[in-house]
Parts: C-alpha cells; sequence; structure tokens
C-alpha cells in the first residue's frame, strides 16, 4: 500500500498547483489501498470490518459471507435453522457478526470447512438467544453470549422512535443500534 503523503505536501507555502495535485493523487492511492478502490461505502465496511452495518432477516438457513461482516443476522422461522460459515481464511481476521435467534428452535451455527467454533465444529443458539461469532481467520469464537438458561429472552425491534418497559423481574437488557446507511455508526451496550 502507499503511504500517507507528508501534511507538508498540501500546506507548506511553496507548494505549486503541481505539486498540490501529486500530493492529491497520492493521496487516493493511498485511500485506494486503506479502503478499497470502488469508493463505495459497503467496500470500505467490509475492508475496515466496521461492526452493525446492517441487519440481514432469514426465515431459512443461510450461509453467511464476507459481506456479511458487522451485520446482525437475525432468525425469523419456525423450523430448526442452521447458519453456515464460509471458510475462516475467506473471511478473514476480524471478520463478525451477531447472530439473534427469534425463532422457536434453535439456530445452529456450522463451520464449513470443519474449522472450529470454541473448540468444536458447531455452536447452538437456543430460541430467543443470541451470539456475536467473530473470525480470527483460522477459526471462530463466540465472544458474547449472555446465558441462554437463565429465564425467558425476549425482543423488540424498532425501526423508528418506540417506547420499551422493563418487565417485572428483568435484571439484565441488551441493546442492539444499528444506524441508517452512508455514514453511520453502530453501537453494542451491555
Amino acid at each position: 500500500m502507499t503511504a500517507l503523503p507528508e501534511i507538508s505536501k498540501f500546506i507548506d507555502s511553496s507548494i505549486t498547483e503541481g505539486d498540490f495535485k501529486v500530493a492529491l493523487s497520492e493521496m487516493r492511492n493511498y485511500l485506494d489501498g486503506l479502503l478499497g478502490e470502488d469508493g463505495t461505502t459497503e467496500t470500505a465496511r467490509t475492508i475496515l470490518k466496521i461492526p452493525l452495518s446492517g441487519v440481514v432477516t432469514q426465515a431459512d438457513s443461510y450461509t453467511a459471507t464476507a459481506s456479511d461482516s458487522g451485520k446482525i443476522i437475525r432468525f425469523t422461522g419456525s423450523s430448526a435453522i442452521t447458519l453456515t460459515l464460509s471458510a475462516a481464511l475467506s473471511l478473514g481476521t476480524g471478520w463478525n457478526v451477531t447472530v439473534i435467534n427469534d425463532t422457536s428452535s434453535a439456530v445452529t451455527i456450522a463451520t464449513s470447512a470443519g474449522e472450529a467454533i470454541d473448540g468444536t465444529t458447531s455452536y447452538v443458539i437456543k430460541a430467543g438467544g443470541r451470539a456475536q461469532i467473530v473470525c480470527d481467520g483460522t477459526r471462530f469464537f463466540v465472544t458474547s453470549t449472555p446465558s441462554q438458561d437463565s429465564g425467558t429472552h425476549g425482543w423488540q425491534l424498532f425501526t423508528g422512535n418506540g417506547t420499551f418497559t422493563v418487565p417485572e423481574g428483568v435484571e439484565r437488557i441488551y441493546v442492539v443500534i444499528a444506524s441508517g446507511s452512508g455514514g453511520g455508526t453502530g453501537a453494542r451496550i451491555w
């Protein structure tokens, strides 16, 4: 990748128009190497592995690919579902998804090439459960999941303004915020 041009190439009083154009060309080459040559937000998000870059809702089994990195994959079907993870090498270090199981059955996370996910080749998310899956380029890890055996789980999805009333007996609330397209960012509050 091309190095970032020195700031002096942009602000020195002796810079000519030609020097400035060369510096801008060097900056463009640097950004192409950093964010992708096509200049799209989606390519930049994929390259930078920016989290929470959208929500994918699935009612059937699904195969996660590199373009799913940072997304929430929400399952809504009524039968057993499998989320197959593409090969760790193709997904790369830092690839991650958050999986939400809004079904009445289990969602099984399976690896496609026998790679490990938390030391085994599959991971089960019970109905109402969720987990974040992260890749290190050779294997997968479950980095966060609330206890799936400690009581009732529920979800409330807001696509705009809304109100949530905390039910009696609730000790923890997990909030996932995904913003709109373009330059939006995401946050996870635990």
